[in-house]
């Protein structure tokens, strides 16, 4: 059985974290250090099985186009 991914969509940084809310919409808050050091606000993370932290281009780029058609109908 193939587990689902993992996203966590970058809200905000601060000095030391990252907050992100997840796919189901909780709040995290992930020390930087942890993290890939690109990361943005709007990056979307995928946590793989041993608990890294990768950068999802694609799903970010997607979320992104999304949430300017939003906009675009407003």
């Amino acid at each position: 059985m193939k587990r689902k991914n993992k996203f966590f969509s970058v809200d905000r940084l601060d000095e030391e974290f990252a907050i992100c809310e997840s796919n189901d919409r909780k709040i995290y808050y992930f020390k930087k250090e942890f993290l890939p050091k690109e990361i943005k606000e709007g990056s979307v993370l995928k946590m793989k099985s041993s608990g890294e932290f990768l950068i999802d281009e694609k799903e970010t780029q997607a979320r992104k186009k999304l949430l300017k058609e939003l906009q675009d109908e407003l």
